[in-house]
């Protein structure tokens, strides 16, 4: 689940519409994720980190739950 809520928060701009790709959010982690070792682990590469973020059916079927677990007033 974490790695869900990883990829909610890094397409978080682009699904608002504050930038068309997340690699171009200024704030982001996304384009970076080499800083975190245990993260990079869990992919092997950058290609399967761009890949996973980029699967947007998976994204779709996890958001709602991810969502549920976020604090939004």
């Amino acid at each position: 689940l974490l790695i869900q809520m990883v990829r909610f928060v890094h397409l978080n701009p682009s699904s608002f519409g504050l930038c068309a790709d997340p690699a171009e959010y200024v704030w982001s982690s996304y384009k970076n994720p080499l800083h975190n070792n245990e993260l990079m682990n869990r992919f092997g590469s950058l290609e399967e980190w761009e890949k996973f973020h980029l699967d947007k059916y998976s994204y779709q079927q996890n958001a709602p739950k991810i969502k549920a677990l976020t604090i939004d007033e």
